[in-house]
C-alpha cells in the first residue's frame, strides 16, 4: 500500500435513507406521491387526453405495490418487452425527484391511515420511527453528505478554491442526487466547473432527472436539485407536464435512470478500472442485490489490491449480507488462497482481507487510513 491509499466508497440506498425512500418505506411513500399529484392537478390546466395519461400512469402504483422491489417489477417489464416499461422507469424518477425536493405536505395524513399502513406492512411502527419518517421525507438532503464532504474537502490556499481528495473515489447505485447536490451547495457557484471542483460520483444507474432537448438539439436537466426546501417549491408543474407528456417547445424529455441491466460498458469499463486499484473499500448501506449482481461480476473481475473492507451497515444486518459482500469481491475459481503453515488455505478458512463493521449509521465513515 502506498503513503496515500486510493480509498473507494460504494454507495447503496441506506446512504441516503435519511432523505430518500429506501425499500422498507417505498410503498407507502409512493401513495404519498399520488395523492399529492392528484391536489395539484386540480389546480393545473391539462387537456382530457393530458389528464388521462396522467391518471394511467398513477395507476402503475397499484402494480408496483403487489411486488418485493420495484427493481423486481422492472426486470419483469423488461424481460417481457412489456411497453409498461418506459412508464414504470419515468414514474420512478419523477418519484425520486419529488422525494429529493421534500415533499410540500405533511406526511401525516397518509401515516395515520391504518389501511394504507397496514398494506405496506408498517402498521405498528413506533412514534419515533413516524417521526423519523416525516422528517426523512421533508429533507431535500440526507445530512451525514454534508458532513462527510466537509470532513474530507481540501481548501487550495494559492488559488483559493475547492479540491477534492485524489485519492478518493466514489462509485453509486443510487438514482438520487444527493451526493451531487451536497458538493453543489460548498460551491461558489451553483456550476462545479466554474469553482474548478473536478470531481464525478460514478453512478451506476445513472440519475433520477431527465434531459430536455428542444428543436434545435439544446439540451440542459429537466430538474436542479438545491439544499435548501424554498428553492425547490417550484418543480411541480414541471414533473406534472412530464407525467402527462405536455412538453410545449421540447422535443423530447429523456429519462436519466438506467437500470443495472441497462448499464453501458463504457461505465463498467471506468468502474472496473477504479476498483482494480482500490486498497480500501467502504461500503454504506448497500445490499448487493441479486438483480446486480452479473454487473458487479463484471465491475470486481480485475479485483487484487483491495486488503481492507469497511462494511458501514446496521449490525443486525451484517452477518447476513457478510456472504454476499464476499461473493462479489471473491468469486469461483478466482477465490484466493495462500501458504499457512505449510499448508494452501482458501478463503473460507482465512480472509486475506480485512473486513470490518462499522455499526455506527450516523455519519459516513471515513478510514483512519485516510489520514495517513
Amino acid at each position: 500500500m502506498s503513503n496515500k491509499p486510493k480509498i473507494t466508497y460504494l454507495l447503496g440506498a441506506g446512504a441516503s435513507a435519511f432523505a430518500v425512500p429506501t425499500i422498507k418505506y417505498f410503498h407507502l411513500l409512493l401513495e404519498k406521491f399520488r395523492l399529492e399529484v392528484n391536489t395539484k392537478l386540480q389546480k393545473v390546466k391539462l387537456s382530457e387526453i393530458e389528464r388521462q395519461k396522467v391518471e394511467e400512469k398513477l395507476k402503475l402504483i397499484d402494480e408496483i405495490t403487489s411486488f418485493a422491489t420495484v427493481d423486481t417489477w422492472a426486470r419483469k417489464l423488461f424481460l417481457s418487452k412489456d411497453p409498461k416499461y418506459k412508464q414504470v422507469k419515468e414514474l420512478i424518477s419523477l418519484f425520486l425527484i419529488y422525494s429529493q425536493f421534500g415533499c410540500t405536505d405533511s406526511i401525516g395524513q397518509i401515516i395515520s391511515d391504518q389501511k394504507r399502513m397496514n398494506q405496506a406492512g408498517l402498521l405498528h411502527l413506533s412514534d419515533i420511527e413516524k417521526t423519523q419518517l416525516e422528517l426523512m421525507f421533508q429533507r431535500p438532503l440526507d445530512p451525514r453528505y454534508d458532513l462527510f464532504i466537509g470532513s474530507i474537502l481540501k481548501h487550495d490556499k494559492s488559488n483559493d478554491i475547492l479540491r477534492f481528495p485524489d485519492n478518493i473515489n466514489v462509485i453509486s447505485w443510487n438514482y438520487d442526487s444527493q451526493f451531487e447536490s451536497s458538493l453543489k451547495s460548498f460551491s461558489k457557484s451553483e456550476i462545479l466547473r466554474e469553482n474548478k471542483m473536478k470531481f464525478e460520483v460514478n453512478k451506476l444507474n445513472g440519475s433520477a432527472n431527465f434531459t430536455m432537448v428542444d428543436i434545435d438539439d439544446r439540451s440542459e436537466e429537466a430538474f436542479h436539485f438545491y439544499n435548501n426546501i424554498s428553492k425547490n417549491r417550484n418543480f411541480f408543474p414541471r414533473l406534472i407536464s412530464i407525467l402527462a407528456e405536455q412538453y410545449e417547445y421540447k422535443s423530447e424529455f429523456e429519462n436519466n435512470l438506467k437500470f443495472a441491466w441497462e448499464m453501458q460498458t463504457d461505465i463498467i469499463t471506468s468502474v472496473s478500472n477504479i476498483i482494480a486499484n482500490t486498497d480500501i473499500l467502504v461500503v454504506i448501506g448497500y445490499t448487493f442485490p441479486s438483480f446486480n449482481q452479473e454487473v458487479e461480476r463484471e465491475l470486481f473481475r480485475r479485483n487484487s489490491s483491495i486488503q481492507k473492507v469497511y462494511y458501514q451497515i446496521p449490525e443486525n444486518e451484517y452477518e447476513g449480507l457478510l456472504e454476499r459482500l464476499k461473493g462479489t469481491i471473491f468469486k469461483g475459481d478466482e477465490i484466493p488462497t495462500y501458504i499457512n503453515g505449510g499448508n494452501r488455505v482458501a478463503l473460507g478458512s482465512i480472509l486475506p482481507v480485512k473486513l470490518v463493521n462499522i455499526k455506527d449509521m450516523n455519519q459516513f465513515y471515513i478510514p483512519n487510513e485516510f489520514y495517513i
